[in-house]
C-alpha cells in the first residue's frame, strides 16, 4: 500500500496517506488483545491508562479516601446532554494540557471520557 501512494501525486498522495492512517486507526480498534487468556480492546487499555494516571494524580494529592471513592465510584454518564457538558467543560482547558485527547471522538467512550475529566479538574 505504501509503495503505491508514493507513485501518487504530492496532493492525492498527502489524501491516500491520510485515509491510510485513519484504516489503521480503525482497525487498531477491534483488535482484541489477549492478556492471561482475557480479551482486551484498545478502548480498554485506553480507560486503564486514564484510570491509572487519576488514580497516580490522587495518591499525589493525598486526597482523602472519600474523595477518592467519590471519583472512582461515580456514575458514568450515559445521556448525550451529560456527555456533551462534560466534552465542553474540558474544552476549556488549554490545548497542551489536552493535546492527546481528540474531542470529535472522545464523546463515543464516556467512560475514557468521565476519567480524563476527573484528572483534569480534581479538586
Amino acid at each position: 500500500m505504501e509503495q503505491s501512494i508514493k507513485t501518487l501525486e504530492n496532493e492525492k498522495a498527502s489524501r491516500a496517506t491520510s485515509e491510510f492512517k485513519v484504516l489503521q486507526d480503525g482497525l487498531k480498534r477491534f483488535r482484541p488483545f489477549l492478556i492471561r487468556n482475557i480479551s482486551y480492546s484498545w478502548d480498554d487499555f485506553r480507560y486503564y491508562a486514564a484510570r491509572t494516571a487519576l488514580i497516580m494524580k490522587m495518591i499525589k494529592n493525598n486526597a482523602s479516601e472519600d474523595k477518592v471513592e467519590e471519583i472512582l465510584y461515580a456514575n458514568i454518564p450515559n445521556r448525550r446532554g451529560d456527555i456533551l457538558k462534560l466534552i465542553e467543560h474540558v474544552k476549556t482547558l488549554p490545548e497542551e494540557e489536552r493535546w492527546f485527547i481528540q474531542l470529535d471522538e472522545i464523546g463515543n467512550f464516556p467512560k475514557i471520557l468521565k476519567t480524563w475529566h476527573d484528572y483534569f479538574f480534581l479538586a
